[in-house]
């Protein structure tokens, strides 16, 4: 209304009111923080607008710290909520980061790491590239609770030794080896039950 309580007149959208000028979005998006979730193995990133997740280029992301560093490969965006994007790391990813932190102190509440991205990491919706960052600290990460799994094994025969045999351990995760013989495995044929 105006000021004597006059209706403002109503344009129908059949007859719309054209803009006199359209000002394009130029203003690069810029990562404002993340997570890691080492247990679920996701990456949570919130950006200063919504970004187009298919432009998501992960090996322009980085995590390090403590002397180490891992260039993620790939991964899956699970859920994207406006400014929020949240990832599911690779298993190869995920496994590098695992081995780092064996070796490095890396990852962790005490010795946090932090995310470097490229330009080219990824880009808003009007197609602006991402301000780059050199690096950028966690507000939490959720360490690996999750026991290791033997996946598989091979048992491969030793042809020069008879009764001999390498046994190869396949595990779900990254494990540290102790050095000493274990002593809690054994083996059982399937043929007669027999227990090595």
């Amino acid at each position: 209304q105006d000021v004597f309580g006059n209706t403002l007149l109503a344009i129908p959208s059949s007859n719309a009111l054209m803009a006199a000028s359209v000002i394009a979005d130029r203003t690069p998006p810029s990562l404002m923080s993340f997570a890691v979730d080492l247990n679920q193995g996701l990456l949570n990133l919130t950006f200063s607008e919504p970004v187009n997740t298919t432009s998501l280029n992960f090996t322009s992301i980085m995590l390090s710290g403590g002397g180490a560093a891992v260039t993620l490969s790939v991964g899956t965006v699970i859920q994207s909520t406006g400014t929020v994007v949240i990832v599911m790391l690779s298993r190869g990813d995920l496994n590098n980061i695992k081995l780092a932190q064996q070796n490095f102190f890396f990852c962790t509440n005490s010795f946090p790491c932090g995310l470097s991205l490229t330009q080219y990491a990824v880009t808003d919706i009007a197609g602006n590239n991402i301000t780059p960052v050199s690096s950028v600290f966690p507000t939490s990460i959720i360490p690996d609770t999750t026991p290791p799994r033997l996946e598989s094994f091979d048992a491969i025969s030793n042809s020069s030794i008879s009764g001999l045999f390498t046994l190869v351990l396949h595990f779900s995760e990254p494990v540290r080896f102790t050095g000493s013989t274990p002593t809690v495995m054994s083996l059982s044929s399937s043929i007669n039950g027999t227990f090595y």
